[in-house]
């Protein structure tokens, strides 16, 4: 607990630098969808600080009916906006994307690390699907990029394994 704490405490200090650098840039006349991708990725970290605090007492689950359609398309176009202008283009598919009972905040958290994720390893095109299955859907995420690098298979869903060069 200690640990998590002193984290999230020295993260919480460089958030409040930038988050007041981007008022300053707002007043310098910067883009508005700048300024948004960036407080939304600001508020993203935020929110995970939390979650970091509540680690080993996870929040309950907020369950509720909603159209995941748009939900889906704006958490993956935030993630895509943080990614700059020369980022990927996001295709979707979300025709099977109806009302369902889910967190809202979890699938966002979902949505916005897979779309990242596929940004930073795509070439041109990251998709982003679903598909129903049951009395839910399914997410898919794809990209058109290289793929996994074969040696890191074996290890893919370890932590911190991210087949970006770092994990040899």
């Amino acid at each position: 607990g200690r640990v998590v704490s002193a984290v999230a405490h020295e993260m919480r200090n460089p958030l409040g630098v930038i988050a007041a650098q981007t008022k300053v840039l707002e007043r310098r006349g910067a883009a508005p969808e700048t300024l948004e991708a960036m407080r939304a990725q600001i508020e993203r970290a935020k929110h995970f600080l939390d979650d970091l605090l509540r680690y080993g007492k996870p929040r309950p689950l907020d369950v509720r009916a909603l159209d995941a359609g748009p939900a889906i398309r704006l958490a993956a176009e935030n993630a895509r906006k943080a990614h700059g202008e020369e980022g990927p283009t996001l295709s979707f598919e979300l025709d099977a994307a109806g009302r369902i009972e889910v967190d809202p905040a979890a699938l966002a958290d979902v949505v916005t690390v897979l779309v990242s994720n596929a940004c930073i390893a795509a070439g041109s095109v990251v998709r982003v699907a679903t598909r129903a299955e049951g009395d839910g859907i399914v997410v898919v995420v794809e990209d058109d990029g290289p793929g996994v690098p074969e040696e890191i298979l074996p290890r893919l869903f370890e932590p911190f394994v991210t087949g970006r060069g770092r994990d040899a």
